[in-house]
Order: structure tokens, then C-alpha cells, then sequence
């Protein structure tokens, strides 16, 4: 099984715009920084909703609560009794709260994700938050909660996002929490969560546009260039797949100037032989690239890696959009320093009567994976995908 995580290197709160008229389920509010609207998603207020609900990872005990310490607004709240699978390398519980409103689903003014939630574990911890669109899951933001009650506020940067997925087709929000640090401590290890909403613009944001100069696929030294990666993972990878993040220490740019991807591979969870992590670009970045013409003009497709370690394996992997063509793969290893690769276009072009079409014309998109493993972390920062004849 595939799945894929957008990477959105965030930013802050999206600016509102004029008022205008408002469907009667929303509710205005003004401060300082404009006017925006709010929809609720979840006052968790019958079991009905929790039905509604997905729990992941061992996640615990849930329980509809009328304790009213623990109540921002209406009736009841959501008591979580968070356990997990008490192992620091494993993916922590997630609560997965869908969409179901059509206003819900239209994020194209979504500016945050706001709710109460009350932290009874009796110390400050982190959880994360992150959003399902359009058969995405964007990067999960973190934030730091106080003991006590938090009133939590997630900022999302839709302009990205919707470089990779129809903002119109909202699904969830995910609220990541942290594991119970022993089997003991897992009934202290409590939350109560109230009032989930989504705080929305007046108006939507102009549209970010893809520019490439020549003979370039991606150099991240462009603004909008942070949008263009994706994760995933083929297997079971949920916690294992790299972690992502733009650069701009000149040591780890190939060239000496601009920006360039840094790539943290953690270390992978159980089983270790199953599960292949990848990273790749998303759909919008393919369209924009005609690799049939540099295909057929004798081009390369050429990127420079620098790795902090030992020698590592990654595989490149190049798909298809359809069964009219034959994919491509081959395997390449970094040295510890600085390393080239450069791939002749035509040789991903096997063409066969039964796989008639040259994967150059037909191509989908590619992946860069490697397979899980058990010791410590690895930092490779990649830079400067380019087409060179």
C-alpha cells in the first residue's frame, strides 16, 4: 500500500480579506490582525460524533466527558485516555476527526485549526496537527501545551497546499498526542479535547504559479519551490519515511549559493524488512516538464547529493502514468562528501510491442526510496534537479 504526505514548510496566518455576505452557519470574528469566519467541526458533544472518529497507533480510551472543569463550551468535551505502544520508536496515537460539512470541506480560506484541549498529564508536552486533503496528509505542525487548559491555534498554508491537491476536497484533521512513557503511567497520561474548528478567510489567496528556468526541474532556491515535495512510503513506513526541510547553510548547497533539500532518513520502525520510504514531487511540478522533448534532444536528468555519513543505497524509481509503458529503476549510492548522478534519458525508454510507448512521453512521476533500517538516524541534502546535455 502507497501513501503520501505533502510537505509544507509553513508560514503564519493567511490574510483576510472584505467582508462579504456569510452563509448563516458561520460566525464572524474580528481583532487585530482582520476578520475572519469559523466553522465547527466538533463541539464532541454525543457519542454519536466519536462514532465518526478514527483512533490509530493503540491509542487508548476514549470517553464522552460532562465534567464541566474540563468543558470549554456546550455539554461535554472528549476525555482521551492516550496509551500508544509504550516504545519510543514507534508512531505515536493519532485522532483522525473527519470533515463532513460542505463548508468544513473547503479549505481554499482555511487560515488555522483551533481547539481547547485541557493536558492533565501534569506537565508541558508537544502534539501535532495535520490535514487530509484530496488523498494528501500535509506535514504534521507541532505545538507546545502547558499543563492545564491550552487554547491551541494550527496554522496552515493552503497556497502550498493546493499546488498538490484540491482544497475543495477537505477529509480530516489530525491530532497527534504523545505515547504514555510506561505501562504504568498510561492512565495518568490524560487529555480532554473541546470545541475543533477552522478559523477561514473572507477572502481566498491569489494563487502561487510554478516558474522554471531552463533546463531546471527543481533547484529549491525558489519560494514556491518548498511545496513541491511529497513523502510516502510502499509497505508499512508510518514513521519511518524522511523528514524534509529547506536548507540554506551554503556547506550543504551544491554550487556554494541558494538553498537545497535536506533529507532525514529516522530510524526505521518494525519490521525493518518490510516498508520502503520514498520522496518525490508533486503531480503539479511533472506537468510542468516536458521530458519527452529533453528525452528526445539526448538530455540527462542530473541532482547532486551530499551525505553527512557512510555510504547509503537509494533507489530511483520512474512510473508510468498507464500500462502503455515499461517504469524504470535503478539503484545509486552516496559516498560520505559530496556526489553526482546523472541518468541518460533515453535509457528509461524500454519499449516493447506489448509496452509500445517511451516512458519519456508517458511518464508520471519518480521516486527516490531506500529501505528501512535499525541504527541511528541519516542527514543527506539533495540539490539542484536539472536537465544536462
Amino acid at each position: 500500500m502507497k501513501n503520501r504526505f505533502l510537505i509544507t514548510m509553513l508560514s503564519g496566518v493567511l490574510a483576510a480579506g472584505a467582508v462579504c455576505a456569510l452563509p448563516a452557519s458561520t460566525t464572524v470574528q474580528g481583532n487585530a490582525e482582520g476578520i475572519s469566519t469559523y466553522e465547527a467541526v466538533s463541539g464532541f458533544e454525543s457519542l454519536d460524533e466519536f462514532y465518526t472518529m478514527k483512533f490509530a497507533n493503540r491509542f487508548g480510551e476514549v470517553r464522552l466527558n460532562d465534567d464541566t472543569q474540563f468543558i470549554s463550551e456546550g455539554q461535554a468535551s472528549a476525555k482521551l485516555e492516550v496509551w500508544g505502544y509504550i516504545n519510543k520508536n514507534a508512531a505515536n496515537p493519532v485522532m483522525t476527526v473527519p470533515l463532513t460539512g460542505e463548508n468544513q470541506k473547503n479549505l481554499k480560506r482555511l487560515r488555522s485549526v483551533t481547539f481547547d484541549l485541557f493536558n492533565q498529564t501534569g506537565e508541558a508536552c508537544e502534539i501535532s496537527v495535520a490535514l487530509q486533503v484530496d488523498g494528501f496528509t500535509t506535514e504534521y505542525q507541532t505545538v507546545s501545551v502547558n499543563a492545564g487548559k491550552n487554547e491551541v491555534e494550527v496554522a496552515f498554508d493552503m497556497v502550498g497546499v493546493a499546488l498538490a491537491a484540491d482544497l475543495t476536497k477537505g477529509e480530516a484533521v489530525l491530532i497527534e498526542f504523545p505515547q504514555a512513557k510506561d505501562y504504568a503511567s498510561a492512565q495518568t497520561n490524560v487529555f480532554y479535547v473541546d470545541n475543533l474548528g477552522l478559523s477561514m478567510s473572507l477572502k481566498e489567496p491569489d494563487p502561487m504559479t510554478i516558474v522554471l528556468d531552463e533546463n531546471e526541474f527543481c533547484s529549491f532556491d525558489k519560494d514556491y519551490q518548498k511545496y513541491m515535495i511529497a513523502v510516502g512510503g510502499v509497505g508499512p513506513t508510518i514513521g519511518s519515511q524522511p523528514i524534509l526541510s529547506i536548507n540554506e547553510d551554503l556547506n550543504y548547497v551544491s554550487g556554494g549559493t541558494g538553498k537545497s533539500l535536506k533529507v532525514v532518513l529516522p530510524t526505521g520502525l518494525p519490521p525493518i524488512n518490510d516498508g520502503w520510504p520514498y520522496f518525490t514531487f508533486i503531480d503539479a511540478l511533472f506537468e510542468e516538464v516536458d521530458f519527452a522533448r529533453y528525452a528526445d534532444e539526448g538530455y540527462s536528468f542530473c541532482f547532486d547529493v551530499y551525505n553527512t555519513g557512510a555510504a547509503f543505497n537509494f533507489g530511483f524509481e520512474i512510473h508510468a502514468r498507464n500500462t502503455q509503458s515499461n517504469n524504470y529503476s535503478v539503484a545509486f549510492t552516496c559516498e560520505k562528501g559530496w556526489n553526482s548522478f546523472s541518468f541518460r534519458l533515453s535509457d528509461w525508454n524500454n519499449v516493447t510491442e506489448e509496452k509500445p510507448v517511451k516512458l519519456t512521453d508517458n511518464l508520471n512521476d519518480f521516486f527516490i526510496s531506500y529501505g528501512k533500517f535499525a541504527t541511528s538516524e541519516k542527514t543527506f541534502y539533495f540539490d539542484n534537479f536539472r536537465f544536462v546535455k
